[in-house]
């Protein structure tokens, strides 16, 4: 199953432990994790604003994120979950 995670789950799931982690992870494990441009766009935003990251050091975490997570990117993701 395609599974696409909000930008605030993916805050708090690597900000703090409890149930947005378990979420994260059990996704993780048992389906495909699915992200846009947007999803990206607005999450390197507010690592910047709420935790104050440097721009190289967010652009650094989403890399990390989609490569230890194998997400796939979707151009659309109207085309695969409708209007959100």
């Amino acid at each position: 199953m395609k599974i696409l995670i909000d930008t605030n789950v993916l805050i708090a799931a690597y900000t703090s432990y409890g149930v947005c982690a378990n979420i994260v992870n059990y996704c993780m494990k048992k389906h495909q994790l699915c992200t846009s441009k947007f999803i990206l766009t607005e999450l390197e935003k507010q690592l910047q604003k709420k935790f104050n990251l440097s721009e190289k050091e967010a652009k650094e975490f989403l890399m990390c994120f989609a490569l230890k997570n194998f997400v796939h990117f979707l151009k659309n993701p109207k085309e695969y979950f409708g209007n959100l």
